[in-house]
This record gives C-alpha cells, structure tokens and sequence, in this order.
C-alpha cells in the first residue's frame, strides 16, 4: 500500500493489491470459462448421421471404385470426439478449447462453411455447406459473463460492495 498527499489530502493507493488481486481472479475465471466454452461447443456441434457422411466406396474422375481411406471418411461423431480443453503452449496464454485434427480436417469446413462451386476435374457441382457456427456462438456467449465474473470476484477480493 503507498501513501500519498494531494492537496492536502491523504490518499490510500492499493495498486500492487489491486493488480494481484486482478491477476488470480483472471486466471481463476480463465479456467471457468474455458470449462463452460467447452461444455457449449460439445453440445452445438454437429453429429451426422452415416447414410449422409460415410461412404465405403466412391467413384474417381476416370469412374472407377475407389475404396475410401481412413482420412477421407468423415464418420459421425468424430468432430466431436476431437474438442478438448488444453492450456496454450504460448506465454500468458491461458486456456483454449480445439476442435478438430488430422482425421476430422473439416472442423473448418463445419465451423466456416462453404461457398457454391464446381469441381475442376468432373465439371461436376458440388454444392454449398452451410455454416454451424458451434465455436464462435460458444465464445460469444461466454464473452460478457466472463467479464462480469472477473468484476465481481475482484470486488470480492478487496472488500468493496
């Protein structure tokens, strides 16, 4: 705590206990946030169903039967299996929450969605894939609360209404 005379006026200055105050609850609601993203995304993002995503066998360009490869199948529930909640790998970085990996490669695909085109080789229209959204509606949602929560709980920390 330092003290200070301005104008004839004894001032209390809690700045080190502010900022230590400010920097435990921070983290603190990091995690509590993180928790609660991740529990929101699991439950908007999109399952589905295997009559429309997985296909053993496609036809390549010359027509033949083609054997589809582990990488290629996009299996019902696979993007979901791949969100996780992990502490970043930068400095100050907090808590994230990932989706995706190298079998699920379409967590974009999913999250961004599409624009309407033709393939190159077949001339062949493939149509537009609408967009989910599931991250970015889970963040946004969590923006205002997480604020609110650190607010609160420093207020709590040093005793003010």
């Amino acid at each position: 705590m330092r003290k200070s005379l301005s104008k004839n006026v004894l001032l209390e200055w809690h700045g080190d206990e502010v900022l230590a105050a400010i920097q435990s609850v921070t983290e603190e609601e990091e995690r509590a946030a993180a928790a609660r993203v991740f529990s929101t995304v699991m439950r908007l993002v999109p399952v589905g169903s295997y009559r429309r995503s997985y296909r053993p066998f496609y036809r390549d360009v010359r027509g033949r039967e083609r054997r589809m490869k582990a990488w290629m199948q996009r299996l019902p529930g696979r993007l979901k299996s791949t969100v996780k909640k992990v502490k970043s790998k930068f400095e100050g970085g907090g808590y994230i929450v990932v989706a995706g990996s190298v079998l699920a490669y379409y967590a974009r695909i999913v999250e961004f969605g599409t624009r309407m085109r033709r393939q190159k080789t077949t001339g062949r229209f493939t149509g537009k894939a609408k967009a989910a959204k599931f991250m970015r509606r889970a963040i946004r949602a969590e923006v205002n609360r997480f604020w609110a929560d650190v607010r609160r709980n420093v207020r709590q920390k040093l005793g003010m209404k």
